[in-house]
């Protein structure tokens, strides 16, 4: 089916996300390795089927939705480096890429959920004393949750 080759590289994108949001849970940490390997893998498959599908008006809003992410990221990590590690940042331009390729709706949504997530569970861990206002948040655990939020739910 054609709408199944199309879903590839937010699928594939999704099962990378596992991996990592694991890692950034237990470890705080995103290894550049897994991130690199699941962005190409991500964007060639996005390539490759574009280009097999004619679907490069797909790829390019992915493209730009992948690298906006990044700049976005980027900037908060410019701007104060506690607020945002740099292995968000280089996750922000593989997540951009695969939301971006679902919809440009999607891209916003995972960004808001992702923070959604992270306020709630933020709020939920100083109620009970867990941590406090100044305490370090492992927010690809969360792009990753907010990613497959929308991933999973986008019909």
């Amino acid at each position: 089916d054609l709408w199944s080759l199309i879903a590839f590289p937010p699928l594939l994108l999704l099962v990378g996300l596992v991996q990592l949001a694991y890692c950034d849970l237990v470890r705080r940490l995103l290894p550049k390795a897994l991130v690199y390997a699941l962005s190409a893998a991500v964007i060639v498959s996005g390539i490759a089927i574009a280009s097999v599908m004619h679907e490069w008006q797909r790829l390019m809003v992915a493209s730009i939705g992948g690298v906006a992410f990044f700049a976005l990221f980027f900037l908060i990590n410019l701007v104060n480096p506690r607020w945002m590690g740099f292995g968000d940042v280089r996750l922000s331009l593989v997540v951009g890429f695969g939301l971006a390729w679902v919809s440009w709706v999607a891209l916003i949504e995972g960004l808001f959920f992702a923070n959604l997530l992270a306020v709630i569970v933020g709020f939920c861990l100083i109620a009970a004393h867990k941590a406090h206002r100044g305490s370090a948040v492992p927010f690809g655990l969360y792009l990753a949750l907010g990613t497959a939020l929308v991933l999973v739910t986008w019909s």
